[in-house]
């Protein structure tokens, strides 16, 4: 990233996004490296999906691409 400083959490902001009829709470995560893209959110089956993007914003097409996939995807090996 060629950047020496480090990268903090300065503010978070909780956005109800519509998938079909389901409500979804997405974490929307502001760091001090603005060209980072970073948003959280928790499945049903208690998985916390973070998603991070260099100088791309997310959209919320992604979660409705994202919720289907199996727990075992998302779990550190």
């Amino acid at each position: 990233m060629e950047n020496d400083e480090e990268i903090t959490v300065v503010g978070t902001e909780d956005v109800p996004v519509m998938q079909g009829d389901n409500l979804l709470i997405v974490r929307r995560v502001k760091l001090s490296e603005g060209r980072i893209s970073c948003v959280q959110f928790d499945r049903s089956d208690n998985v916390l999906v973070t998603i991070a993007a260099w100088d791309r914003p997310i959209t919320d097409d992604l979660y409705a691409l994202l919720k289907p996939l199996p727990a075992e995807l998302f779990q550190q090996g």
